[in-house]
């Protein structure tokens, strides 16, 4: 791919496999049919980013079900968890192992990808959103050293408080 041809990307989020108390075979229906549309789509996306929510309760279980569903999509899936993957398991070990990273680093043609992780569990308890010192500074470093210019990066939650509040920013 030339530096000039563009880029095509689509993007999930909130998919909500799994235990839920609204319809788990709609939501697996509803990722598979969309699967199978973008995987139809000319021009061919270069890949996925799923912005986190894959899951509705976190449980490895549900997380085993999202790579299987995942592993049929002809274009590369990059994901990156949220509140509800992580809910259900006590680390972010099987999301490690099941679906990978929670950080992602994709150039393709001209364009970089940067995905992060920005909702974390509260020390006090619950859910908090926010952009660690940690991750902004991998940020600073992955967007400085893209000499193309050209970025998308992704992320769960709202940038803005949403009805007062949103996960405590």
């Amino acid at each position: 791919m030339s530096h000039t041809e563009p880029v095509y990307s689509v993007q999930f989020s909130d998919i909500h496999l799994g235990e839920n108390s609204l319809n788990p075979n709609a939501a697996k229906g509803s990722f598979l049919s969309a699967l199978d549309e973008v995987g139809g789509m000319a021009p061919t996306p270069a890949f996925v980013a799923v912005t986190g929510d894959l899951v509705c309760c976190g449980r490895r279980h549900e997380l085993e079900q999202y790579a299987d569903l995942a592993r049929a999509s002809t274009i590369p899936l990059y994901a990156i968890p949220a509140n509800h993957d992580q809910w259900g398991e006590e680390d972010d070990a099987a999301w490690r192992e099941l679906v990978g990273p929670s950080r992602h680093v994709v150039d393709k043609g001209d364009l970089r990808l940067l995905l992060f992780q920005d909702i974390h569990r509260s020390p006090q308890g619950g859910w908090e959103t926010s952009l660690l010192p940690e991750t902004a500074s991998w940020l600073r470093e992955k967007l400085s050293e893209w000499p193309r210019g050209k970025a998308m990066v992704g992320f769960h939650a709202p940038v803005l408080a949403e009805a007062g509040d949103w996960h405590g920013n």
